[in-house]
This record gives structure tokens, sequence and C-alpha cells, in this order.
């Protein structure tokens, strides 16, 4: 699984059943790389479309086994994080997240 395709099954499982448009504004993603890296999630059934009462939305959730394969793959994801934040030094990791903070700020579309 790649990082982007994480990403996503961490924002599905932040919420039910969400709109592409929004999943793609939450992620930073344009709707196109976003259906791209939806379809192997689709495919391998971790993902599943879900009807809307209007028929022109897509939307998705994660289904039972993306659930457990998010879950199963989240501490491995924790250890990463904490391995990246201790070799890196504490003014240098502020600075890190200011920066990519201000590009999430500048790619946003408004």
């Amino acid at each position: 699984m790649r990082a982007t395709q994480f990403s996503v099954l961490v924002a599905l499982a932040q919420a039910p059943c969400v709109p592409l448009s929004k999943l793609a504004e939450v992620l930073v993603m344009d709707r196109t790389t976003l259906t791209r890296n939806l379809a192997p999630l689709i495919r391998d059934r971790l993902v599943e479309e879900r009807p809307m009462a209007d028929k022109r939305v897509r939307a998705y959730a994660l289904t039972a086994r993306g659930r457990n394969v998010f879950e199963k793959a989240l501490p491995g994801w924790r250890q990463a994080q904490a391995r990246i934040t201790d070799a890196v030094r504490s003014e240098d990791l502020a600075r890190l997240n200011q920066t990519l903070a201000a590009m999430v700020d500048v790619t946003r579309p408004t």
C-alpha cells in the first residue's frame, strides 16, 4: 500500500461516508489523482462507493476489510512517525511542520 492510499484510509476512517469532492479537499488532492488512488483500494475491497441522494455525487466509505487493514497498518505508521520525530531536532521538526502547513494552505482550493 502506498502512503497516499494509506492517507485515503485515514481520511475515510474519520468519516463514515464522504463525497469525492470533500475527500479530495481534505486530502489536498485533485479529483483525478484521488480517483486513481481509490481504484486499487476499491479493487481490493478496502473501500466501496456508496449511493447518495443526489445521484450525481459519488461517495466513498471504508469496508469492514478496509477498517481492519487500516487498524493493522496504524501501529506501523505511528512507529515510522516516531522514528522521524526522534531523528529530527525539535526546532527542525517545528519548521518542517510550519512549511507543510503553509503548503497545504497554498494548495487548498478557495
